[in-house]
């Protein structure tokens, strides 16, 4: 391309390489990749193509600690589409836009939009995309047989549309809506078809670490502690390795009361501190896995080893457990459940 000074072409393919080093865990190699891509656009004058860059490297951010940053990057993402009157690009952007809300009725109203202009063009590889949305929305909500209904119909037209890295993504919101409802057998054949898919290619891709930790979670649940050490353990380094704070706290603080379960204090309260540190140190408060269970986790391994005489510890995790809690739920209204 480069050859040729072909820019476009340029630009389209470092965004190809960017979404190859992302699955692979190359975060940093492929910001920049992401951010090349923008430029290019920008400077070509390619509107619809620097809001569909904008959007990539936006939600980048947004799952690897910066989730403000990454929001605001989708939003721009948006307007410049809109101006451009690319509905395509748009509904793209809509879409990754509800990933990072965490207004419930901003939330509503940007997945709304998607189906809506997805509906218009007849852009038909959306659909799994929104319905997966529409299953995270559903079970955030406490509605897991809506969720998994979602899920399920998700799935079903990413094989149909052969989107694979779809199908592992909404494997993963089918196994934790099914594993929240107490459907533990779908729960585990989900994670484990995503285990494998997320594998396939001999390599493991961003959705793999997402497979052990609910994994190792269905393990502890079902009281063995001892292999959800290893899926557990497994699961931090991996989300680590992909530059993921969210994941890697979480399975740290899981990880923690498998320690606990195994009456290992001095473990459980190291992890748990590992988990806690990421936690404070990143903004991860957007993203499907709940910040708050590490808190809470940590607040029940500090209440049960006694570790600090006068209890500041585990009252700071239970409070900072109640004040995450809130900004979760603090915009859901009326607007957002209808």
């Amino acid at each position: 391309a480069r050859d040729r000074g072909d820019q476009r072409l340029e630009a389209s393919t470092l965004r190809t390489l960017s979404r190859i080093n992302k699955a692979v865990g190359c975060t940093e190699t492929a910001r920049e990749q992401l951010q090349h891509s923008v430029e290019i656009a920008n400077v070509t004058v390619a509107a619809a193509l620097e809001a569909w860059y904008l959007t990539d490297l936006g939600w980048l951010l947004a799952q690897t600690g910066d989730a403000g940053a990454g929001k605001q990057m989708i939003d721009r993402a948006i307007a410049i589409a809109q101006d451009a009157g690319s509905l395509r690009v748009e509904a793209y952007a809509q879409i990754h836009a509800s990933f990072a809300e965490n207004d419930i009725a901003l939330h509503r109203r940007k997945i709304s939009r998607a189906r809506e202009l997805a509906t218009a063009i007849h852009y038909r590889p959306i659909f799994p995309q929104v319905n997966n949305v529409e299953a995270g929305y559903h079970l955030n909500l406490g509605l897991y047989e809506r969720a998994i209904d979602f899920a399920e119909k998700s799935i079903v037209g990413a094989r149909q549309n052969q989107q694979v890295e779809v199908i592992e993504y909404t494997l993963e919101t089918l196994a934790r809506a099914a594993a929240t409802a107490g459907i533990n057998a779908l729960a585990r054949r989900s994670f484990e078809e995503l285990a494998e898919l997320s594998q396939a290619q001999g390599i493991a891709t961003q959705n793999y670490p997402y497979s052990l930790l609910g994994l190792g979670k269905l393990d502890l649940e079902e009281g063995n502690a001892i292999e959800a050490v290893t899926q557990l353990g497994d699961a931090a380094r991996s989300f680590h390795d992909f530059s993921d704070p969210h994941g890697e706290a979480n399975s740290l603080a899981w990880l923690s009361a498998a320690y606990l379960a195994l009456q290992e204090l001095d473990l459980a309260l190291e992890t748990s501190a590992r988990a806690a540190a990421i936690l404070e140190e990143a903004d991860v408060d957007t993203g499907d896995l709940a910040p708050q269970e590490a808190w809470w986790l940590r607040y029940q391994i500090l209440d049960t080893a006694d570790s600090d005489a006068d209890g500041r510890d585990a009252w700071r995790a239970l409070e900072m457990a109640r004040l995450v809690m809130f900004r979760l739920v603090a915009n859901i209204r009326d607007e957002g459940l209808r």
